[in-house]
């Protein structure tokens, strides 16, 4: 954890990431995404409740 948060921090890690989805309603659509491995990098969902 400390490793990532220092990598974080300075900018030595970068994560990259493909795609971000908004909402619990998607969820379908980044399964999708996941099943056609043609991401690139870390795929993310925000829910808000």
């Amino acid at each position: 954890m400390h490793f990532i948060s220092t990598g974080l921090r300075s900018a030595s890690l970068k994560p990259v990431i493909d795609r971000v989805y908004e909402g619990i309603e998607q969820v379908a659509d980044v399964h999708r995404r996941m099943e056609s491995n043609e991401q690139f990098g870390k795929i993310v969902v925000t829910v808000r409740h």
